[in-house]
C-alpha cells in the first residue's frame, strides 16, 4: 500500500479507512482509493447509504480512523478521537441500531425516532431503571441511556442533596422536546409512587395521575401543526413537580411563556391552528355539537381551513378530544367548567366567520347570524357585541370603523379570548395541582422546561424574534453551565489547565435586550402615538448601524427586513405587524361586553375594562418572565436533554447527516465533548480514590498519616511509569482527583501503567485510560 502524509500530520493509506466530508451527508466513513494531484479519491463505506459515492476530497476534509474510533459506546466523552467525524459516526450508527439516546457526561443527546415501537424503550423497562435507586447517580447506572436516566439522576440528587433540580429540554421544532418532557414526567410520577408506603400509595398515585393529565390538555390548547412539526408547542412552559421530604409527589405548578396568539386567525399553507378546534369538531357528541351549533366538517370554518390541511396523518382528532375530556375529569374540572371552555372556543369559530361590508361611512356584518350565535354562546348582548366591533368609542366621541378596522377588532377579540381560555386552563390546573404547604415548607421540586425551539421560517415576525431570544438565553445558560463551570472548578481546585474558547452569544443577547436595543426601540415606537412599523425599521437600522454590531445587518434587497446573527443561524425578520403585535390592544368597549357575560368563567377571560395611561407591551412582559425563568433555573442543579431531529421528513430510520451536524453544532455538543475530554472528564473525591487504591500505598509502605491530597499524589506516582516531561493525565485538586480518561491510543503503543496499577484499575472503579505514551503526574500547589 502507498501511504500519504497530510498537512496536519495524519497519514492516509491506500485501502485503509478514513472519515471524509461529503457535500450532502457531512462526515462519512470511507476508503482511500488513491491520491491524485494533491487530493484524495475516497469511496464511501457507510452501510446505511444505498449509493457508494466515489468523490475527490482535499486533506482538510479528511480525518483518520484511529484505533477504537468505531468501537461501540454510550457516552460520547469516551470517544478516542475528538472530531466532528467520529461524533457523527457514532450518532448515526446508534440511531440506525435503534439506540436513540447517548450520554455526553451529564448531558443526554436524544434523537427523535418518530416511532414508539423500539423494544428496549418500552414502558415495561422503566422498572429496571427505578430499581437502581440512589446508587445509580453520577454515571453509575447499568441501564441504557434514556430520558429515564436523566429523570432518575434528578430525582435522587434532589433527595440526597436536598437541592432543587431542573431538566432543560432544548432543540429545534420537531426534535421531540414535548415527548421528552412527557417521558420524564411519567418516570417521576411512577418513581415517586413506588417510593410511597402502601397506606398512602393510592393518594400519591392520584396526584401523579393529575400531573400527567396536564399533558393532553396543554397539547390540545397550546399545540398546532406547523411545517416543521405535526405537534408543535406554540408556547413555552416550566412545570415544577413538587415533592415532600420523603420524595413523594405532592403537586405541581406550571408557568407558561408567550402563547402564539396570531395562530388563532392566521397560519401558513400546510399548517393548522390549535388542535383544540379540530378535536372538538371531530369528537364532540351530537348533543354537544347541537348545543354549540357546530358542524363536524372543519372546512366550513375559514379560520380552520386557510392552511388547506385540516387533518394530520396518523392522528385521530376525535380520539384526542375524548382523551382531553377524560384528562379534564381526572384533573377534577367540573362539567360546567369544561362546557364553558368549549363554548368560548365554539364562539370564536362562529365569530371568525363574520365578514364586514361598508355602510353609511361605517360598516356592518354581511351576515349577522354567526355573530348572534357567538353572543349567545358567550352569554353577552348581540347588539352590544356588534357595536363594540364596528365603532370606536372614547370619552369624547364615538366613531364608526370601516370594514377593515372592524375585521381587525374581530380578530383581536378572537385571539384575546383564546388567550383567555388558555390562561384560565393554566390557572385552574395550578389551583388543582399546587401542593399545600407542609409544616410551613413547600418541599423540593424538579422543574421541567419545554420551551419553543429555535425558529427560522421563510417569513419571520415578532413571535420568532421573541422565541429566538428565549433560545439565545437558554444557550447562554448552557454555555455557562457546561463551559464556564468546568473552568471555574478547575481553577478553584488549583489545577493547571488551558482556557477553552467557545462561541459566546452574549453580544446577540445585548443587541436584543439592552437599552437602545431592538426590543427597547420597538417599545419606544409603541409608546409614540405616531409610531409605525416603517419608523421602527428605520430607527433600528440607524441606531444599530451606529453601534457597528456584527450581530445585526440590514437586508440588502428588502426594505422592511433586518437580519440578526443568532447562535444557530442568521434570521431575516420582516417588521410588518411588529408594532401591533407588541401593543396587543383590545378596545375598552369589547372588554366591557365580555365582562358582562352571564357565564362566570367567560366574564374573567379578558383583562378588566379599566382605563390606564401606562402601556405595557407584550415584549416587556415576555422579557420579564424570561428573566424570572432564567433566575429560577440558575438557582437549581441543571440537567440537559438536547433533542435532535434526524431528518426533515419525520420518518423512522431516516438520517440526514448535514442537518444533524448543524443541530449538534448549534447545541454546542461537540464543544461539550472537547472541553470535558480535553480537560478532566472523571472527578473522584479524594477519600474514594484513597479507599480504592489503598493497596498501592500499603505495598509501598507509604505513611498513611499524610494529608489526603498527598496520598492521592503518591497513588498516581506509584501507578504510572514515570517519564520526565510527559503531560499530566490526572491531577490532584483540593477535594477531588481529576482524571483524563480520553486520549488517542495508536496501534501497538504501551498504556504506560505499572502492572500493579492495571490490576487495581481492572477491579472496577475506573476504566483503564488510553494514553499515547507514558505520563508523569505530580500533585498541584494546593497539596
Amino acid at each position: 500500500h502507498h501511504s500519504y502524509m497530510a498537512e496536519d500530520g495524519h497519514t492516509f493509506i491506500e485501502g485503509h479507512e478514513c472519515f471524509f466530508r461529503h457535500p450532502d451527508h457531512s462526515w462519512l466513513l470511507g476508503m482511500v482509493e488513491k491520491r491524485a494531484q494533491g487530493r484524495y479519491i475516497v469511496t464511501s463505506e457507510e452501510e446505511h447509504l444505498k449509493k457508494k459515492d466515489k468523490i475527490t476530497v482535499s486533506a482538510e476534509d479528511m480525518a483518520p480512523v484511529v484505533q477504537g474510533a468505531k468501537a461501540e459506546l454510550r457516552d460520547l466523552l469516551h470517544m478516542p478521537y475528538l472530531h466532528d467525524s467520529c461524533l457523527l459516526y457514532h450518532v448515526r450508527h446508534r440511531y440506525h441500531s435503534d439506540h436513540i439516546y447517548t450520554h455526553i457526561g451529564p448531558i443526554l443527546l436524544a434523537l427523535n425516532p418518530f416511532t414508539f415501537n423500539i423494544p428496549h424503550y418500552q414502558a415495561d423497562r422503566m422498572k429496571q431503571y427505578i430499581q437502581e435507586g440512589a446508587e445509580a447517580v453520577h454515571g453509575r447506572s447499568g441501564q441504557l441511556p434514556h430520558s429515564w436516566s436523566t429523570a432518575h439522576e434528578a430525582y435522587w440528587l434532589m433527595r440526597t442533596t436536598e437541592a432543587n433540580q431542573s431538566i432543560l429540554v432544548s432543540g429545534e421544532s420537531g426534535a421531540g422536546k414535548t415527548e421528552a418532557v412527557k417521558i420524564v414526567l411519567r418516570y417521576l410520577a411512577t418513581c415517586s409512587t413506588q417510593q410511597a408506603p402502601a397506606a398512602t400509595r393510592a393518594q400519591v398515585q392520584a396526584i401523579a395521575d393529575r400531573v400527567e393529565a396536564t399533558s393532553p390538555i396543554l397539547e390540545a390548547f397550546g399545540n398546532a401543526k406547523t411545517l416543521l412539526n405535526d405537534n408543535s408547542s406554540r408556547f413555552g412552559k416550566f412545570l415544577a413537580v413538587q415533592f415532600d421530604s420523603q420524595g413523594l409527589c405532592r403537586g405541581a405548578e406550571l408557568t407558561p411563556y408567550l402563547l402564539e396568539k396570531s395562530r388563532v386567525m392566521h397560519h401558513a399553507v400546510g399548517e393548522r391552528t390549535y388542535h383544540s378546534f379540530y378535536q372538538m369538531l371531530a369528537g364532540a357528541t351530537d348533543e354537544e355539537r347541537g348545543r354549540w351549533k357546530l358542524e363536524a366538517d372543519p372546512t366550513r370554518y375559514p379560520m380552520l381551513a386557510v392552511g388547506k390541511s385540516v387533518s394530520i396523518d396518523g392522528v385521530d382528532d376525535a380520539a384526542d378530544y375524548r382523551a382531553v375530556r377524560e384528562a379534564m375529569q381526572v384533573m377534577g374540572m367540573s362539567d360546567d367548567e369544561q362546557d364553558a371552555v368549549y363554548r368560548a372556543c365554539a364562539g370564536i369559530l362562529h365569530l371568525a366567520q363574520v365578514e364586514f361590508q361598508s355602510r353609511a361611512g361605517g360598516s356592518q356584518a354581511t351576515d349577522a347570524a354567526p355573530l348572534d350565535v357567538a353572543a349567545e354562546l358567550w352569554g353577552v348582548s348581540a347588539e352590544a357585541l356588534t357595536q363594540s366591533l364596528i365603532t370606536k368609542e372614547t370619552s369624547r366621541f364615538t366613531a364608526p370603523l370601516n370594514p377593515s378596522q372592524a375585521s381587525d377588532c374581530r380578530n383581536a377579540l378572537c385571539k384575546a379570548l383564546y388567550q383567555g381560555v388558555f390562561n384560565w386552563l393554566l390557572g385552574r390546573i395550578n389551583e388543582i395541582l399546587r401542593a399545600p404547604e407542609q409544616n410551613g415548607q413547600n418541599g423540593r421540586w424538579i422543574g421541567l422546561l419545554d420551551i419553543f425551539g429555535f425558529e427560522h421560517f421563510e417569513v419571520n415576525s415578532f413571535e420568532q424574534l421573541c422565541i429566538n431570544l428565549a433560545n439565545e438565553q437558554l444557550q447562554n445558560h448552557y454555555n455557562h453551565c457546561v463551559f464556564d463551570r468546568d473552568m471555574e472548578e478547575y481553577r478553584e481546585e488549583g489545577l493547571a489547565v488551558e482556557e477553552v474558547r467557545f462561541a459566546d452569544n452574549q453580544p446577540t443577547i445585548d443587541l436584543l435586550v439592552n437599552r437602545r436595543g431592538v426590543f427597547d426601540l420597538l417599545d419606544s415606537e409603541c409608546i409614540s402615538q405616531h409610531g409605525t412599523d416603517s419608523n421602527f425599521y428605520e430607527t433600528v437600522v440607524q441606531e444599530l448601524k451606529a453601534h457597528k454590531s456584527k450581530a445585526f445587518a440590514r437586508h440588502r434587497l428588502k426594505k422592511d427586513c433586518f437580519s440578526i446573527k443568532h447562535y444557530a443561524a442568521t434570521v431575516d425578520y420582516t417588521v410588518k405587524g411588529f408594532r401591533d403585535k407588541n401593543l396587543d390592544t383590545l378596545s375598552m368597549a369589547i372588554r366591557t361586553v365580555i365582562s358582562e357575560s352571564t357565564c362566570p368563567i367567560l366574564r374573567g377571560l379578558l383583562a378588566p375594562p379599566v382605563e390606564t395611561k401606562k402601556i405595557t407591551t407584550v415584549s416587556s412582559l415576555f422579557r420579564t418572565s424570561l428573566r424570572e425563568l432564567m433566575q429560577r433555573v440558575e438557582d437549581t442543579n441543571p440537567h440537559w436533554i438536547r433533542c435532535i431531529k434526524p431528518h426533515p421528513c419525520r420518518k423512522p430510520h431516516h438520517f440526514n447527516g448535514a442537518s444533524v451536524m448543524l443541530q449538534m453544532q448549534c447545541a454546542g455538543v461537540l464543544e461539550t465533548i472537547k472541553i470535558r475530554a480535553a480537560g478532566y472528564s472523571l472527578r473522584i473525591p479524594l477519600d474514594e480514590f484513597i479507599s480504592h487504591y489503598r493497596i498501592l500505598l500499603q505495598s509501598a509502605n507509604t505513611n498513611m498519616s499524610q494529608p489526603p491530597p498527598r496520598l492521592c499524589g503518591a497513588i498516581l506516582q506509584l501507578g504510572y511509569i514515570a517519564e520526565e516531561g510527559a503531560p499530566m493525565d490526572a491531577q490532584v485538586g483540593c477535594t477531588k482527583v481529576f482524571y483524563a480518561q480520553q486520549r488517542v491510543q495508536c496501534a501497538g503503543e504501551d498504556t504506560g501503567y505499572s502492572p500493579a496499577f492495571q490490576c487495581v484499575v481492572c477491579s472496577g472503579l475506573l476504566p483503564l485510560p488510553q494514553l499515547p505514551h507514558s505520563s508523569c503526574i505530580t500533585p498541584q500547589t494546593c497539596i
